[in-house]
């Protein structure tokens, strides 16, 4: 038997963009910590530090983009 379907309002997205966001989140976070730690191991090698910039701000950049998407799951005032 299955779950009946809820209802979904127009400003909140499928449940599994929710669940997908948060999948991204949890994979964003894992990234920008081994960042960090890679930028501790590369001191001294500029390029190497040039580069592991360049995956932070791609970090951030797509952690944005979800929490845009959480941004959408919020009741909106009117």
């Amino acid at each position: 038997m299955t779950a009946p379907r809820q209802p979904v309002s127009p400003e909140s997205p499928p449940r599994s963009i929710r669940e997908a966001a948060h999948e991204l989140n949890n994979l964003l976070t894992a990234i920008e910590t081994y960042a960090s730690l890679l930028t501790d191991a590369v001191v001294g090698n500029e390029q190497a530090l040039q580069d592991v910039e360049q995956i932070r701000v791609a970090t951030h950049r797509a952690a944005a983009v979800v929490r845009d998407l959480f941004s959408h799951d919020r009741p909106v005032d009117r």
